[in-house]
């Protein structure tokens, strides 16, 4: 009854799918219409006209079968908002009530095998994953929202709260950290080290729990590129043979890799094989922080009638995943390559909503990747790459300077320190 009364409302009144978006109503909280509520959402979100008989030509397209959909148009002649609003709270209630029931019942199943940590954390985070999933679509006071608000800052004052660092400390004193709920976006241009970026970030964050998918680059070639910031020894040498000294290094860096808590994934492309991997972590060991590398590369099943306009659903779906786990996603992103004196924050490839969903974007700027030996500004680029914070939601913006060695494709801090004043906001 709730499920046929949702479709039918939809095909007789495709306006009233802005309140299934506000209560953040998904195709797979439907137990019996869930190819039905796909359909019509792909055509409203893809701006095509519906009705009944567009709905039921789409339907026989794809092979569906029609008898509930024909059933759900009899039985519900009279459509309003209130009625559609209480029927997608029981159809999110029924899926929520059924994911606990599940969660429990596997849970009691591994009792007898699991470790007791293991068995908690999961169940932690499985139960939090529910939890704020369904409150999403659950309308709460204002007095609630500052409870949590004050909750939220009791928590960071007594240093219970703590940033994910990246291990540059001029970038750390000005962002603070990457947080959580945060979509970061790091752009560059081809070859200029985006990936090497992310991957010392992600050296310096070897005792969190963080999930990698590189879309770009393999498992082995990103190994391979570990080992090199590590031991700082060249990819070149990495491919020959070594002598003893660096064959000692090189085993120490692979087993002290070994030991941290991540997760590299090289094989999917796709934004919803992504987002479910990240879900399937969460819930099973946790997460601190994911990185895709990189944004042009994720693939989508939806059609969009520009890439500008994909590329904004996959930065938005991303931003929100970003909240509702309350984990920062660090995503990669190129520039355009016709940048005249600096890179900007309007050379995102693609961008338009790139830059709305972004709370943070780091450009990186190296002109001496194009053989020159100064900024714009005509200050000495050697050996020096510039972040720039071009965006920066709850912050400054402007640039840090970092040391760059090209050799090992390895960011470093600067031997001096940079005070306020020199960061150059």
């Amino acid at each position: 009854m709730n499920e046929s009364y949702i479709i039918a409302a939809l095909i007789n009144k495709p306006n009233l799918y802005k309140l299934c978006e506000m209560l953040k109503l998904r195709g797979d909280h439907f137990n019996l219409m869930k190819d039905e509520y796909d359909l019509i959402s792909d055509i409203i979100l893809n701006n095509k006209p519906l009705d009944s008989t567009i709905f039921i030509q789409e339907m026989n397209k794809k092979g569906l079968d029609l008898t509930q959909t024909l059933k759900a148009l009899r039985e519900n002649p009279l459509i309003d908002k209130a009625r559609l609003e209480y029927h997608i709270t029981e159809v999110r209630d029924k899926f929520y009530k059924n994911s606990l029931k599940y969660t429990l019942d596997l849970q009691l199943s591994k009792i007898e095998k699991a470790k007791t940590s293991e068995l908690i954390t999961e169940t932690q985070n499985v139960m939090e994953l529910i939890n704020n999933e369904y409150l999403e679509g659950i309308t709460e006071s204002t007095s609630d929202h500052i409870k949590a608000y004050k909750k939220h800052k009791l928590k960071l004052w007594a240093g219970e709260i703590e940033y994910l660092k990246t291990g540059l400390k001029d970038l750390d004193k000005v962002l603070l950290g990457f947080k959580a709920g945060n979509l970061i976006i790091i752009g560059a241009r081809p070859s200029v080290g985006k990936s090497a970026l992310m991957l010392k970030m992600i050296n310096n964050q070897r005792n969190k729990k963080i999930a990698l998918f590189s879309i770009e680059m393999t498992r082995n070639e990103l190994f391979d590129r570990f080992i090199s910031q590590e031991i700082k020894t060249s990819m070149t040498k990495l491919n020959e043979p070594l002598n003893d000294k660096l064959r000692q290094k090189f085993n120490a860096s692979l087993l002290e890799i070994e030991k941290r808590d991540l997760f590299i994934n090289d094989v999917d492309n796709s934004l919803d094989s992504i987002i479910s991997e990240i879900k399937s972590r969460y819930i099973s060991t946790g997460l601190d922080a994911v990185y895709i590398d990189y944004l042009g590369k994720i693939n989508t099943k939806k059609k969009f009638n520009s890439r500008n306009e994909q590329m904004g659903y996959i930065t938005g779906t991303l931003k929100n995943l970003s909240k509702r786990l309350s984990i920062p996603i660090i995503l990669l992103s190129q520039l355009n390559r016709d940048i005249k004196d600096r890179p900007r924050l309007d050379n995102l490839r693609d961008s338009g909503e790139i830059e709305q969903d972004a709370d943070v974007v780091i450009i990186i700027d190296r002109p001496e990747k194009d053989g020159k030996t100064e900024f714009a500004d005509g200050s000495s680029c050697e050996g020096i790459a510039r972040l720039l914070i071009d965006k920066n939601r709850n912050g400054a913006t402007g640039y840090v300077e970092v040391a760059f060695n090209k050799e090992y494709a390895l960011y470093e801090n600067l031997d001096k320190y940079i005070n306020d004043k020199d960061i150059g906001f």
